[in-house]
Order: structure tokens, then C-alpha cells, then sequence
């Protein structure tokens, strides 16, 4: 009796795991199956789970045509973190029992990686890099245009934007300046697609330090915070008013001067953009 009730719970056991992670048992059926179903995700683009039938197929079992899909995961970052070594290692696992593709897959990622420069590589994504290569990295001069229609064109380290370079939005916003880590930082210049432009130091993608914004007539000079004005700066609009003094979040917060183009002058402290005396 009670051996009858062990086995039900490991039963019951095994068929709550099988639901909860549907490849998890996979294991089960020979390596052809699996690999067949992985391709099945793989057409859905359902590149999670594809990677680890063709991993069950391919890395545990040895066959030859998942080693093959495994090295071009690896090779276009599907399912994985693109990794152009892991991808050599599948390939050449498969080639070496003679399956064509992975033999032709292999010969065309050692041209990828030894030509270095102006390779063109297509992600499953619809990105496309054309530059150059190190260590099989984009390194150096490269342009990334993104299947949402944003371009960059610039200097590359490890895979990252780092150094000068260009973005540019389909909305017409451009920036042009020094990146580090695939973010806006240092000096750089960003103008918006109305003729608008921000300028100056720029740290994680805002506006941080010194810079200054041009916008419908009106300029502002002086320091930033996290994108906004705050610290000393001036502001000029364009119908002659002018403020020279603190800010904070964008306001007119502490001592200050506003001077109107017919001569009135406030001076004193400022709250939230309002004068309080």
C-alpha cells in the first residue's frame, strides 16, 4: 500500500514538471525527434525553447544536423548570447560527420572572422552591422542600422558603441558626440527633427554638467541635472526677457534676476518659476 502511494506521488510528480516546462522531459524521445522539434520552434521563431531541443539533440546526444543549428545559434544570438567561438565549436562538430551544411557554415564564420573588415552581418532580427571586427566583436569604425530604422555610424569596443559617433531617428532627431557602453556619453549634440538642439556634456543618455538648448527662439546656458536645468544658467527668450540665476527641475528655483526688454527688473529669490520676494 504504501509502496503504491510512492509511486503515485513520483507520478504525479513527473506530469506537474512535464506541464510546467513542456521540453524539460524531452530527453525521452530519440535525438532525430528532438531535433525535429526544435526546428518546429525554430520556425515560429520561438528561439528559447528550439535552443534547447537542438541542445538535447545536438550537445547531449551528438547528432549532427542539431549541432549544426546549434552553431548557428550561437552564431546570430538566437535562443543565446551570440558567441562566434561556441558557434565554430558546433559547426566543427558536425562537419567533422560530414553534414554539407555545417561544413559550408563553418567555412563562411572563418571568413567572418578573419576578413575583419567591412563584413556585413544580418541578425534574425532585421538588424544589419556592416564595419569592422576584432576578436570577433564589432571593433572600430561600423554602422548598425536597426530593423526600427535608427542608425548609428561610428566607433565601436567589444560590441559597444564607445567613442564618436552619429544616431539617427526615423523622427528626424539626430545626436552627434562621444558614447560610452551604447549610451550618450560626454560631449555631444543632439538636434530634434523642429531645428531645437541640446549641446554640452551628457552623461547616460541625459543632459548632465554644462550645455545649452536652443528651442523656438528661446536659449538656455548653464548646468544640468539628470536632463534638466538646474545649478546656475541663463535663459533668453526670444521676446528679450531674460533670467540669470538658480535653477532647480527646470524651474526658476532660488536667487535670481528677471529683467523684461522694457526696462523691470526683479531680483530676489524665485519658488517652482514664481518670484516669492
Amino acid at each position: 500500500m504504501r509502496r503504491t502511494s510512492c509511486l503515485t506521488v513520483i507520478m504525479f510528480v513527473f506530469l506537474l514538471l512535464s506541464v510546467i516546462s513542456p521540453y524539460s522531459f524531452a530527453t525521452d524521445s530519440n535525438a532525430e525527434e528532438q531535433f525535429r522539434t526544435g526546428m518546429q520552434y525554430y520556425e515560429k521563431q520561438d528561439y528559447d525553447r528550439a535552443f534547447a531541443y537542438f541542445q538535447i539533440s545536438g550537445e547531449v546526444k551528438g547528432y549532427a544536423p542539431a549541432q549544426n543549428m546549434l552553431g548557428v545559434c550561437y552564431r546570430d544570438g538566437l535562443g543565446v548570447e551570440q558567441n562566434l567561438a561556441e558557434a565554430e565549436k558546433f559547426f566543427k562538430l558536425a562537419a567533422e560527420q560530414r553534414d554539407a551544411e555545417a561544413t559550408a557554415n563553418l567555412k563562411s564564420l572563418k571568413t567572418l572572422s578573419l576578413q575583419g573588415k567591412n563584413t556585413v552581418v544580418t541578425y534574425y532580427n532585421g538588424d544589419v552591422y556592416e564595419g569592422e571586427w576584432k576578436d570577433d566583436k564589432k571593433n572600430g569604425q561600423g554602422i548598425y542600422r536597426f530593423s526600427d530604422g535608427r542608425v548609428y555610424e561610428g566607433e565601436w569596443k567589444d560590441d559597444n558603441r564607445n567613442g564618436l559617433g552619429t544616431m539617427t531617428w526615423p523622427n528626424g532627431v539626430v545626436y552627434e558626440g562621444e558614447w560610452k557602453d551604447n549610451k550618450m556619453n560626454g560631449q555631444g549634440k543632439m538636434t530634434l527633427a523642429d531645428g531645437s538642439s541640446l549641446e554640452g556634456e551628457w552623461k547616460d543618455n541625459k543632459m548632465n554638467g554644462q550645455g545649452k538648448m536652443i528651442a523656438y527662439g528661446d536659449v538656455y546656458e548653464g548646468e544640468w541635472k539628470d536632463g534638466k536645468k538646474n545649478g546656475q544658467g541663463i535663459y533668453r527668450f526670444s521676446d528679450g526677457r531674460v533670467y540669470e540665476g538658480e535653477w532647480k527641475d527646470d524651474k526658476m528655483n532660488g536667487e535670481g534676476t528677471y529683467t523684461w526688454p522694457y526696462g523691470q527688473v526683479k531680483k530676489g529669490k524665485w519658488r517652482d518659476g514664481i518670484f516669492a520676494g
